[in-house]
């Protein structure tokens, strides 16, 4: 749009072009891409890590019930000490066990799903975890 101004035209620049609303959304849009990958990638090592505690959580519980045993008995039979580990981990995480595990099972949290494997209760040790 021009406007005249004392007989003289000038032309009014208020706005702004296609080409630099065009240029705007491309660089709104790569930054877009790589921060919704950064979140995903922080989603998928957060999966992760909520596995490991969970893994170290039945370590945890599997030494518990191990010492238990071990100062009410003189001999530890991983039989007596599987049937008493509290197995719910929480709402996030699914786990498929079954009698006794110690060939492995699998525990999921969230959408991350683990092979682990149990290593049976001795009578010098307990248990173990492990992925």
């Amino acid at each position: 749009m021009n406007i005249f101004l004392n007989n003289k035209m000038v032309k009014n620049e208020a706005g702004f072009t296609l080409i630099e609303i065009m240029c705007t959304l491309v660089i709104i849009s790569v930054f877009f891409a790589i921060a919704f990958s950064k979140v995903l990638q922080a989603d998928e090592g957060a999966q992760q890590i909520g596995i490991n505690h969970g893994i170290s959580e039945l370590n945890v519980r599997e030494t518990v019930n191990w010492v238990v045993v071990k100062i009410n008995s003189d001999v530890v039979d991983d039989n007596l000490i599987w049937p008493q580990i509290d197995k719910n981990l929480g709402g996030e995480y699914a786990w498929d066990t079954g009698p006794n595990p110690s060939g492995g099972s699998t525990l999921k949290f969230k959408e991350t799903a683990v092979v682990v494997e149990r290593f049976v209760s001795t009578n010098t040790q307990p248990g173990k975890w492990r992925r």
